[in-house]
């Protein structure tokens, strides 16, 4: 992760932006589960 902090930050906050935007349109429903998927999704990426 060293040195690629920054494009990591950049990245999750577009998804976290993405989800938001396609839930306020009716295109996606967020439940606990959707969002521990999502935050284990990128963490799973970060550590791999």
């Amino acid at each position: 992760m060293k040195g690629r902090h920054e494009r990591y930050a950049y990245t999750f906050l577009g998804i976290i932006n993405a989800s938001i935007q396609a839930y306020s349109m009716g295109l996606i429903k967020l439940n606990d589960r959707d969002v521990y998927d999502t935050c284990h999704q990128f963490m799973h990426r970060i550590f791999s």
